[in-house]
């Protein structure tokens, strides 16, 4: 066993998946990017899905040190030297082999020993210290392949003498190939074992050094045959991207940028930072706001309740920008997961941070109070069962959904894409696997569902493109959350042969933000772009205003609560600044919608927005009002709905009456007035007759839910009382309306 001198700490940290994490040094490579760019081939190829000459860290090897061993670059080499005699040292880092596949390892190594028992060894499908194979080549010229499974060891070759001592000191080529279910064992060529191919646990690459040895690893090339790859249709030739200016991208590591749906405020995590204020410095939340020219200011740390001593990240932030889903440690406690199925449990799995105990990290929610942000509370999801050490996720726009990277016992390869559904108790329906038209067989991460609830964009090594990891889009195709088209790759302007990923995208799709390696100092960095319309979700409508006392005018804290007119289920919420009334969401076009603020002592007075012929991004400015529940408040229904000149209540409506319905219960001492009118089209008689109808209509209806038919006065006013003029279609529409008023 690796004696807790471990090649796979690369997880130590990664409490939220970038599982390259920014231990890169500052020295830029040339590189050749290891897939073909352009127009996708039509056939299948054999190309390099990992291809580097090692003159920096950019793929974020992780190198272990310690008094007697230790590992570094220079010249183009990576070069591990180990003085243990007990143990052994190693670097790995992941590399995306599909192992349904066939798959060449070849690496350039050259090894000196100092010692009889010295051996040097290639690992590959390895998950952590404990998973992992490795292909062991000793100086007295025996080779060992063995599966390492947990606290078990399969030996798959012990070989007699057979590779020549001279192996040691001088250059060579040690290649592994693996065709249908063997892999051969080729040294320069010469191949000297065949075996049964094991397994692979995860995707981590590398080599070890055992004994008094010195290892350098030259090169390294993963061949093995992809389909072409999938490009988002009508890509210009250039898209244009810049990163974001020393305000935000510091010296440090800027990493999990969230944008805000109207594009001012940027959230992100910075790691390493003096002025974070957890252990290690490690990870906290910082955000940067847009000026008015477009600039951003410089980044600033909230600090508590957001930051505390351990990692802190914000995963998704609402379209009002008022509540902030976060992932972190909030709560001291070990894991307590359950294994009910039927309970509520925590998303949690363990951390470990250097020099801290061991507690359990989770997602949270935190809103924003008069004075700040609240104290952060756990979110709970029913029969979570995370496997694996890394995790990410969103939050949608409406709220009722959540769509998280993760390991459970069906995942298709390591990470997979999961979705959860809000519950009416505040909890989280059980994870349910995405399927195979989004996942792959390597780790799925860092999704992010744009605000049309349809268009989800996340990285993936797992698909053909054009590096480590690229981003990708794929769009909904039903509300099964089973079928999806084919994921598409954005095209090599913005994938480069490092690592891309959290995407994050403005309400309108036109400003997109993901962090990238593709730096100068080799850092991971923000990066912002326009994307063309083709890469960009569909289009929705912004709705910002504010929630107002209708009697004052005053703003008032409210939640927001939004539905389809045509079945009146209820589609998201939302709740406004409690300072300035301020509420921002988006509603996806193809419906009409009616939206309602909701305050304690108030009643609310719906709106209407029709979105069934949205074809372009649009903001729209509306207040909420609230009115004070007295008497002779006027509370305007304005998702009644008749055919013209009718009275016949529309289903459409009932959604809207049920509401009045559970307010009069609610107030069993209010009566109310009905009170029905209409524009000044047609005979004043004929108004008059349409507007009472109406308001009996609306009456019967009430009556039927069993208020009391003495709590209900029913008149028509006809066009006698307008509420605006009517010269003009839109005036007449505010006319033609019913109201309550509270008697």
């Amino acid at each position: 066993m690796l004696n807790g001198r471990l090649f796979f700490l690369c997880i130590y940290a990664a409490f939220f998946v970038l599982h390259i994490c920014a231990t890169a040094q500052k020295k830029k490579h040339s590189l050749r990017s290891p897939a073909v760019s352009g127009p996708a081939v039509s056939a299948s190829a054999e190309r390099p899905v990992a291809e580097e000459n090692f003159n920096d860290n950019r793929y974020a090897w992780f190198l272990f040190r310690d008094s007697a061993a230790t590992a570094y670059f220079s010249d183009g080499t990576l070069t591990l030297r180990n003085l243990h005699t007990a143990s052994f040292s190693s670097a790995t880092r992941p590399v995306a082999i599909d192992q349904a596949k066939d798959f060449r390892i070849t690496m350039i190594i050259r090894a000196e020993s100092s010692g009889n028992e010295a051996k040097f060894g290639i690992i590959w499908g390895g998950k952590n210290n404990a998973n992992y194979n490795i292909c062991w080549i000793r100086c007295d010229g025996h080779a060992e392949i063995r599966a390492i499974r947990k606290s078990s060891i399969d030996t798959l070759v012990q070989s007699s003498e057979i590779i020549p001592q001279s192996i040691f000191d001088r250059q060579i080529a040690v290649t592994l190939e693996k065709k249908a279910h063997n892999i051969a064992l080729r040294i320069n060529g010469k191949e000297y074992s065949s075996f049964y191919a094991p397994t692979f646990a995860g995707q981590l690459l590398g080599f070890a050094a055992a004994g008094r040895v010195t290892v350098s690893l030259d090169s390294l090339t993963v061949f093995q045959r992809r389909p072409p790859i999938n490009l988002v249709n009508n890509l210009p030739e250039n898209v244009i991207k810049e990163a974001l200016s020393k305000s935000v991208n510091s010296n440090y590591t800027e990493k999990l940028p969230v944008i805000s749906a109207n594009g001012r405020t940027l959230w992100l995590t910075r790691a390493d930072h003096p002025q974070n204020i957890g252990i290690d410095r490690a990870e906290d939340i910082w955000y940067a706001t847009m000026s008015d020219d477009g600039s951003w200011t410089e980044a600033v740390n909230p600090g508590p309740p957001l930051n505390n001593e351990y990692p802190n990240t914000v995963v998704s932030a609402t379209p009002d920008n008022n509540m902030l889903l976060l992932y972190g440690i909030y709560e001291k406690e070990t894991n307590n997961r359950q294994t009910n199925a039927d309970s509520a449990q925590n998303i949690r799995h363990k951390i470990i941070r250097r020099h801290t105990p061991e507690y359990s990290a989770g997602f949270f929610t935190s809103h924003r109070t008069a004075d700040g942000w609240s104290a952060p509370k756990p979110v709970l999801i029913r029969n979570f069962n995370l496997l694996g050490d890394k995790i990410s996720a969103c939050l949608s726009s409406d709220q009722k959904t959540m769509i998280i990277s993760m390991e459970r016992e069906d995942s298709h390869g390591q990470n997979d894409l999961y979705v959860c559904d809000a519950l009416p108790d505040g909890s989280w329906s059980e994870p349910l696997n995405l399927g195979p038209d989004v996942n792959s067989f390597d780790d799925d991460s860092n999704p992010f569902l744009a605000a049309d609830g349809i268009t989800l964009y996340f990285a993936t090594a797992g698909r053909s493109g054009y590096g480590d990891k690229d981003i990708f889009l794929s769009r909904r195709l039903d509300d099964t959350w089973q079928r999806w088209s084919e994921p598409q790759n954005l095209g090599p302007s913005i994938n480069t042969p490092l690592m891309e990923a959290s995407y994050t995208t403005t309400a309108s799709g036109k400003y997109s933000y993901y962090v990238s390696k593709d730096t100068i100092q080799g850092s991971l960095d923000i990066f912002r772009l326009v994307l063309p319309d083709s890469a960009r979700p569909k289009p929705i409508a912004l709705i910002t205003g504010r929630t107002l006392n209708g009697k004052t005018g005053r703003p008032i804290a409210a939640d927001i609560y939004y539905e389809r007119v045509s079945d009146g289920k209820e589609v998201g919420r939302a709740h406004s600044d409690p300072k300035s009334g301020v509420y921002t969401i988006a509603l996806p076009a193809g419906e009409r919608y009616g939206c309602r603020a909701e305050s304690e002592g108030y009643a609310s007075i719906n709106d209407y927005f029709d979105m069934e012929s949205l074809h372009n991004y649009t903001e729209i400015k509306r207040d909420l009002t609230l009115v004070p529940i007295e008497k002779g408040a006027v509370v305007r229904m304005n998702n009644i709905f008749f055919e013209f000149g009718k009275w016949n209540l529309a289903s459409a409506s009932f959604a809207e009456l049920n509401r009045v319905v559970n307010f009069l219960n609610n107030y069993p001492d209010i009566s109310i007035e009905i009170a029905g009118h209409t524009d000044s089209i047609g005979a004043p008689e004929r108004n008059l007759l349409v507007s009472e109808n109406r308001a009996r209509a609306v009456a019967d209806y009430l009556t039927g839910k069993g208020i009391s038919q003495s709590r209900i006065i029913v008149r028509g006013y006809g066009a006698s009382a307008p509420a605006a003029a009517n010269t003009t279609e839109e005036e007449r529409s505010k006319n033609r309306r019913v109201e309550f008023i509270i008697q």
